[in-house]
């Protein structure tokens, strides 16, 4: 609009029609937008959180500081923490196989009331084959599919579960 409006005032300016001018205008315009637009990025880095997360930096403080780590508590609460700072995850639930091998339990934060997820379950089934995250609302999908989708979601009532993101290693959920 800025420009537009210099345009139009300069358009009929006999300066204007200089080529040293459009040369100088030229260099105006970069100083002055360069900053403008890294403010800007500035502003949508903060709102969607990508200036607090940088991929290789996150993996490199997280590996050290798992590999320091000895005590499962401690693991998945550093686990918990990397998430909730880098991506705004504010509730949710780490989920570990149960020793018996036969369910899923939340191991951090602890839920308020005993709850596992049978491993037999689809939606554990589909998290293992597919490795990619699950939403509960999916509005690709069609309505047939929606509705045997929300049958597998009940499960997960207690937990309000509405994403479930597998964080595999080796292959294994």
């Amino acid at each position: 609009l800025f420009l537009a409006l210099l345009d139009v005032t300069l358009h009929h300016s006999e300066q204007a029609r200089s080529p040293i001018f459009h040369l100088l205008f030229t260099l105006v315009v970069v100083l002055f937008l360069n900053p403008v637009k890294e403010y800007v990025q500035q502003g949508v880095d903060q709102i969607f959180f990508r200036s607090r997360y940088h991929p290789p930096k996150v993996l490199e403080v997280t590996s050290a500081s798992l590999a320091a780590m000895l005590h499962l508590e401690e693991i998945v609460a550093f686990i918990w923490k990397t998430i909730n700072s880098t991506v705004g995850v504010t509730q949710g639930h780490i989920f570990l196989q149960a020793p018996d091998l036969r369910s899923y339990v939340p191991t951090y934060p602890a839920p308020p009331h005993p709850f596992s997820l049978p491993s037999a379950h689809k939606l554990v089934l589909t998290l293992q084959t597919k490795g990619q995250p699950i939403p509960r609302y999916d509005p690709t999908e069609s309505e047939q599919f929606l509705d045997t989708a929300e049958k597998d979601w009940r499960t997960l009532t207690p937990i309000d579960a509405q994403l479930l993101v597998p964080l595999l290693q080796k292959g294994q959920l």
